[in-house]
């Protein structure tokens, strides 16, 4: 999206239909705006496997590092692999986009689905995505199997189906 798309208020008035704020009003806790919009740059930031607005990874950056490459920018410019600095702006594939993070791994490291991401918070996230209203979905889940326990014969399957047909159908890449 653009960066003046999702504006703080807008985010506001669709966060009532969000799985984020169904989740945290289970735990107890009320979810605002505030909790969840980070800057203009990322208007909404949720973590689904650990049911909270902290998405900061405790264990791996591999979703931060394919967010930079997609979305970074900073004029100062960067630090290559050697230390040295690159005065020169670093600009990503598309700098002026705007960033909904949906975070999906959990940060628990005695959690057993370490390392992974559970269908149901995959799901959460993409119908979130869908009532946000983003333009582009990129799920940054580091396997090349894909969901190689889901069988489209049981239920979540089923919902996956249902779910992706609605990304679909509202012209989400």
């Amino acid at each position: 999206t653009t960066s003046s798309e999702f504006s703080k208020a807008k985010i506001e008035e669709k966060l009532a239909n969000t799985r984020a704020l169904e989740r945290m009003n289970a735990k107890g806790a009320s979810l605002t705006a505030d909790d969840v919009y980070i800057s203009e740059k990322i208007p909404f930031a949720f973590d689904y496997a650990d049911n909270d607005a902290d998405v900061y990874p405790s264990y791996s950056n591999h979703g931060t590092h394919v967010a930079g490459i997609v979305g970074g920018y900073d004029e100062g410019g960067y630090d290559d692999k050697d230390g040295n600095h690159i005065n020169e702006p670093f600009k990503g594939v598309a700098p002026d986009a705007q960033l909904v993070i949906c975070k999906t791994f959990t940060d628990n490291l005695d959690d057993p689905a370490l390392g992974g991401a559970e269908a149901e918070d995959i799901m959460a996230a993409l119908e979130d995505c869908v009532t946000l209203g983003v333009d582009v979905i990129n799920m940054s889940l580091g396997s090349t199997a894909g969901f190689s326990t889901t069988d489209d014969d049981d239920d979540e399957g089923r919902l996956f189906d249902v779910i992706f047909k609605n990304i679909q159908k509202e012209g989400i890449s």
